[in-house]
């Protein structure tokens, strides 16, 4: 199943890029995968994403040519046309991928992000 999920997403993003490369006759090549969507060269990362299915485990397709920012932990904003993928798993398992990326943009770190909130102060509660 595949789904619009809008022009923007925000991810956390869960593992390094890794360049997807294309398979001719089952058989891996040298030459870089694209997406069908942007044609543009691709690599893979993992994600978290904030999605209208809710918060979901995904494979992101961002362009190789922004793959230096997307580091492990960072909280990002992915843009383009973006639309998920939905196929189905072993043992009832979902397998989701993001595709439609045309740039990501790095917001902080997740770290930083909890132990801001960590030490936030909370406003008073009114009994």
């Amino acid at each position: 199943m595949k789904a619009q999920i809008g022009s923007t997403a925000q991810v956390l993003i869960l593992s390094e890029p890794r360049t997807k490369y294309a398979y001719v006759d089952g058989k891996r090549s040298t030459q870089v995968e694209r997406d069908p969507a942007t044609n543009l060269d691709v690599a893979t990362v993992r994600v978290a994403a904030n999605t209208p299915f809710g918060l979901v485990e995904a494979t992101a397709w961002i362009p190789t040519s922004t793959a230096p920012t997307a580091r492990t932990e960072a909280l990002a904003e992915l843009t383009g046309q973006l639309e998920m993928e939905i196929a189905g798993g072993d043992f009832g398992a979902t397998r989701n991928t993001i595709r439609g990326i045309e740039n990501i943009k790095v917001l902080g770190d997740f770290t930083s992000a909890i132990t801001a909130l960590a030490n936030a102060k909370l406003p008073a509660q009114k009994a």
